[in-house]
């Protein structure tokens, strides 16, 4: 499940939630326009989807991974609301994650910079958890 948070013309927060397939296409879920940005609005907006599943098809959503941006609030919301699951793993929004390494590297030289994203691209494309982890010990070794 990925959730993202954008500002609207109106500036009303709102809470786009979606799920993506194994061709990292990503299909719309759920959109919810919320009063605030706070851990309770998204954590009720959450649910909303979850209930809402168990309502339909009597069972229980069950969500593996939910990927957000940098902020606490929505990673709270995400923990409260999805993680009773024990193999529930939260990932951090690309982008952000780009954006972290670009200032942690940025008094680096250009080439030790080079080396350091480029491997973190060949990880985030990894499709497998046992392709990824050989790429990230060599990575660490690099580094």
């Amino acid at each position: 499940m990925d959730a993202t948070y954008k500002m609207s013309q109106c500036e009303y927060p709102e809470l786009v939630v979606g799920i993506s397939d194994r061709s990292r296409k990503f299909h719309l879920v759920a959109l919810f326009i919320i009063s605030r940005e706070a851990q309770l609005c998204f954590q009720a907006a959450l649910l909303a989807p979850r209930r809402l599943c168990c309502w339909i098809i009597q069972k229980e959503l069950v969500v593996c991974y939910a990927m957000v941006g940098g902020d606490r609030a929505q990673l709270n919301a995400l923990t409260a609301a999805f993680g009773h699951n024990p193999v529930y793993q939260f990932l951090m929004c690309f982008f952000h994650v780009l954006k972290k390494v670009r200032e942690a590297t940025e008094p680096l030289s250009s080439g030790a910079r080079s080396t350091i994203l480029r491997d973190v691209y060949n990880m985030h494309v990894a499709r497998k958890e046992s392709v990824y982890l050989p790429l990230q010990n060599a990575s660490l070794k690099r580094w």
